[in-house]
């Protein structure tokens, strides 16, 4: 559930780390 909760608190954080993904995926 932690992990949820970082992801709400850090939603620009998470959006980046997604991005970052999609960067290297493409």
């Amino acid at each position: 559930m932690s992990k949820v909760v970082l992801s709400v608190d850090d939603s620009a954080s998470m959006r980046q780390m997604v991005s970052f993904a999609l960067e290297g995926a493409g």
